[in-house]
């Protein structure tokens, strides 16, 4: 009978410890953090040390998915609104950028679900017909590809875009609730965000 009620006692514990951790995990809303955090709380919780800061944004270099990233923190009004991965690697071949994005999308396929919305913009259409300069195109900015999540709390956009030969592949989690406060940042300071 004592090793029954130990057994059970133990088999309680095991599911209070789980449980807890389960709610704990969930209280954050990007890795240890919640939206709305003071930018001093956000470096507690963050167990590397910054590259870069300044009371806009917190700078970091990590991995995920085995892929060089930067890990911005945005702050306004000494708020976290949003952050961002943007990958830090630079291919030969454009190719590797969708594969790339390919990786990050097929994660948080897996995690979040399928994407609210999954898009592929074409800004020129000088290459739309050729399969095989979709690289170039890419590369110049007549194509975008990006796909959208939501949850309760945030937004989700993973993307693939360039520029004069730069290609950025990133994934950026924006707070729903503070959208009004990045518009108002990006009127008053001229600030470029993309909230989604």
């Amino acid at each position: 009978m004592r090793r029954q009620l130990l057994l059970l006692a133990g088999i309680i514990m095991v599911m209070l410890v789980t449980s807890a951790r389960m709610g704990w995990a969930a209280e954050y809303d990007f890795r240890r953090t919640k939206w709305g955090m003071p930018q001093e709380d956000v470096l507690a919780a963050e167990p590397m040390k910054p590259v870069a800061k300044n009371e806009r944004m917190l700078t970091y270099q990590t991995k995920i998915l085995e892929k060089n990233v930067d890990l911005f923190f945005l702050f306004v009004q000494d708020k976290l609104l949003g952050a961002t991965y943007q990958l830090n690697e630079d291919y030969l071949r454009s190719s590797k950028y969708t594969q790339t994005f390919n990786t990050f999308k097929k994660a948080l396929t897996k995690k979040y679900g399928p994407p609210a919305k999954e898009m592929t913009v074409w800004f020129n259409d000088l290459y739309r017909k050729k399969p095989a300069e979709r690289g170039l195109a890419l590369s110049l900015g007549h194509l975008e590809y990006y796909a959208v999540w939501e949850t309760a709390a945030t937004n989700i956009k993973c993307s693939l875009r360039g520029e004069n030969y730069d290609i950025l592949c990133k994934i950026e989690y924006s707070s729903k609730e503070y959208i009004p406060l990045l518009k108002e940042a990006e009127e008053s300071e001229k600030v470029v965000i993309d909230p989604l």
